[in-house]
């Protein structure tokens, strides 16, 4: 369909919108039924009946429901004229509804006509009908239900011959329709037993409601069933688009009307309207999905629904008037919406769309000219239900070529398997042997990757090891250094001491001991032991902590120790190498928590990460800090942080920092080794987590939250790990 039909549908569309919105609000505020000047019931002057005569026109008309309205001799200057086929709104100046309305007429008949049978067809659409000519009943609507028909929304043929120059028609209608003659054909025309016409219009309104009703309950039982197997939503609301159309279709029947009263069918015949609330969600496969005006539409249907049931145990007139209005305007609405969507559909070529637009145009002909005849303004038939079999009908034909096609698809389908089936055997001999020679291959090359891993672990154990020996020659040169000096100072002392001491003896020998020489000697010795005793302790304590954090690095022993303790030894340790350095280190130790643990492990970590900022964190500066501070954290851990004002790591490195071997300095002594061993060594060894933060130009803050007592399952298997590395 070309864009410029889809515009004109469109602009179509919300021109209908426009003109039905103006009929709706005239049906809800304007009086419906207004009395024009004249009575052309009073006189029907009939001729001839060679074609059927109108009765179409205004006639008396009255609310006061008494027995004799049908008498001919009747004063009925106080009644009403209305027009008829039309509603009974607007007639009586307070407005009130009511249900009995009485009509009368004069037929003035030609003398050709006398002794001639006629039939006078009326519509009051389901309602209590009485009929009189000449004050003499001869039609009771409902009558002897066994052996009469009811013409619940068929025209009712009302026999009676010509007699008279006169006959004077009264006919009582009792419906809470608010409108007794409902529509049309409203003629008097010559009886005839073979009356084609009127055949068709009691099949209409008859035979194809219950032939209707029980196409869409057999097709509803058949869409639940295919639902059931191939659960889609479409075939489900297809099916209850069916079901519920049934009860607008079936109700208005005489099959029902012979067992149950007019009114209660009358009422439940509108619950089919919500098929339009179906119909909605139905086109919604098509298009697009409403959850929101979905909620407030069948909000709105099944309030309306309850409380059009409700009338049944509590009649009220005007609720069950107010109830139909938004009955239909619901439907009026909800078809509106699934037109939006099937133009929609067509604009973007859904399959099925164009046939489902056609049968909704056609539906809402048939609605614009049933609230056209509603509302007075036009003498026609009701071709609704029509219209909604034709729209059904589409429906139907587009959810069954989709099961169609589906199943189709699955015959294919089903045959493509069979035929597989029918080489399964083949295949998977041919298969088999593949396979077969497939996993001798996947077997040699996982030995060979078997191997080639066992030898790269341990070509890292081995790079591990020697990274360890490494950090632990590099304390020592930096201890040898830094013992010379005190030692140095020593030997310097204990030489001038002995220098000294040799004057002294060949000052006594040869001139005596003077008082003032033996003095000046007493000071040079106190000099010489001072600077002796300093050089020696000072030695000692390098020893000793070096010693330490030897037995430390080179154990996997576990002790209670303090963690200040432990960072005091490594910074005793490095202080030599960090002398030679223009960078600067403080500590802050917040914390005199006892751990049970492995100081090894924790001084290995505090060296490594030292080193990481001076080889890494401060490249290319003259200067830099390096902060250590120690303090407590959740209850059983302490927490370490090792931070620098350096060059900070890159972003793209810093998820990579912990893998074994990444290094930024490849071919300039990094091994990438350093960060790894210090994150074995918390989370392994120490049994913590270790995180970093960094930015180019912020620096980079290494953070170590480690248990006060380490895990003995993880520490044994770390242990013999180190056992085995030494």
């Amino acid at each position: 369909m070309c864009p410029m039909v889809l515009h004109c549908i469109q602009r179509g569309l919300y021109g209908l919108l426009a003109g039905w919105w103006i009929l709706w609000c005239l049906l809800l505020q304007a009086p419906l039924a207004v009395a024009e000047p004249g009575c052309d019931a009073c006189k029907f002057q009939i001729e001839q009946l060679d074609k059927p005569f109108k009765l179409t026109g205004t006639w008396l008309f009255t609310r006061e429901d008494r027995p004799e309205n049908k008498d001919i001799v009747l004063d009925t200057r106080i009644w009403k004229i209305v027009r008829a086929p039309g509603p009974w709104k607007g007639i009586y100046p307070d407005k009130q509804d009511f249900r009995v309305g009485w009509y009368r007429g004069n037929f003035h008949f030609a003398p050709s006509l006398m002794d001639q049978e006629v039939v006078l067809l009326v519509d009051p659409f389901m309602a209590r009908v009485n009929a009189y000519v000449d004050g003499v009943e001869i039609f009771r609507r409902p009558g002897n239900i066994n052996v009469e028909r009811y013409y619940a929304v068929q025209p009712i043929p009302l026999r009676f011959t010509i007699t008279r120059p006169v006959h004077q028609f009264a006919l009582r209608v009792e419906t809470p329709l608010m409108s007794g003659i409902y529509q049309l054909p409203f003629e008097l025309r010559r009886y005839d037993p073979h009356d084609a016409g009127l055949v068709w219009h009691q099949f209409l309104g008859g035979e194809l409601r219950l032939i209707s009703a029980t196409v869409a309950f057999a097709f509803g039982l058949f869409f639940l069933l295919v639902f059931r197997k191939a659960r889609h939503g479409l075939y489900r609301l297809a099916a209850l688009s069916s079901l519920s159309i049934v009860p607008f279709f079936i109700m208005p029947t005489d099959l029902l009307l012979r067992v149950y009263p007019p009114e209660n069918l009358l009422v439940l015949h509108y619950l089919g309207l919500s098929f339009g609330y179906f119909l909605y969600l139905f086109s919604q496969y098509f298009h697009r999905f409403t959850p929101r005006i979905n909620w407030v539409i069948g909000i709105l249907f099944a309030g309306a629904s309850l409380a059009m049931v409700s009338t049944l145990i509590w009649p009220n007139l005007e609720l069950f008037q107010a109830m139909r209005s938004l009955l239909f305007l619901l439907m009026l609405l909800s078809g509106l919406g699934a037109t939006y969507m099937w133009v929609y559909a067509t604009i973007n070529k859904k399959p099925g769309a164009v046939i489902l637009l056609v049968g909704m145009l056609i539906y809402l002909v048939c609605g614009i000219n049933d609230l056209s005849l509603a509302l007075g303004m036009i003498d026609s038939v009701q071709i609704q239900p029509l219209g909604m079999l034709f729209l059904m009908t589409t429906m139907l034909m587009v959810a069954s070529n989709i099961f169609g096609n589906t199943f189709r698809h699955n015959q294919h389908l089903v045959v493509n398997l069979t035929a597989m089936n029918d080489h399964l055997e083949e295949l998977v001999d041919e298969r088999t042997e593949a396979l077969g020679l497939l996993n001798e291959e996947l077997n040699a090359t996982n030995q060979q990757l078997r191997e080639s891993l066992e030898e790269l672990q341990a070509t890292k154990d081995d790079l591990v090891r020697s990274e360890k020996l490494a950090a632990l020659g590099s304390l020592v040169a930096g201890v040898a250094h830094e013992l010379n000096t005190p030692i140095g100072n020593g030997l310097m002392a204990n030489t001038t001491l002995a220098d000294h001491l040799k004057a002294f003896q060949i000052d006594m020998a040869e001139k005596g001991l003077r008082r003032s020489k033996f003095e000046t000697f007493l000071d040079s010795v106190k000099t010489a032991v001072d600077i002796s005793i300093r050089s020696l302790r000072r030695s000692a304590e390098l020893v000793t902590s070096f010693k330490q954090l030897a037995v430390d690095r080179t154990s996997a022993n576990r002790r209670r120790f303090k963690p200040g303790e432990v960072i005091d030894d490594v910074l005793c340790v490095l202080r030599p190498t960090l002398n030679r350095t223009p960078y600067q280190i403080e500590t802050a130790i917040h914390s005199d928590q006892v751990m049970d643990s492995f100081p090894g492990a924790l001084g290995q970590v505090l060296t490594n990460l030292i080193n990481n900022a001076i080889i890494h964190g401060f490249d290319g500066r003259t200067h830099g800090l390096i902060q250590i501070l120690l303090n407590p954290a959740t209850p059983g851990y302490m927490e370490l942080r090792i931070r620098d004002n350096g060059v900070g790591i890159p972003t793209a490195s810093l998820p990579r920092i912990f893998d074994p071997f990444f290094t930024t300095k490849l071919g300039q002594g990094g091994s990438g080794l350093g960060l790894h061993i210090c994150y074995s060594a918390v989370t392994q060894i120490l049994g913590g987590t270790l995180t970093v933060s960094s930015a180019p130009g912020s620096g980079t803050e290494f953070t170590a939250t480690i248990p006060l007592v380490a895990p003995a399952a993880e520490t044994e298997g770390e242990a013999k790990s180190q056992a085995q590395s030494r």
